[in-house]
């Protein structure tokens, strides 16, 4: 049982990490299309 709370537990780290990086890309994402309006 403990097993499996760890494996859902570094899944959930791991998805949640993923979720930043998307976040940042779209901020970037949102500087470079800021940078070429201007």
């Amino acid at each position: 049982m403990t097993m499996f709370k760890l494996i859902l537990f570094i899944s959930l780290i791991n998805t949640s990490k993923v979720e930043e990086i998307e976040k940042q890309k779209d901020d970037v994402d949102q500087e470079i299309k800021n940078h070429l309006k201007s």
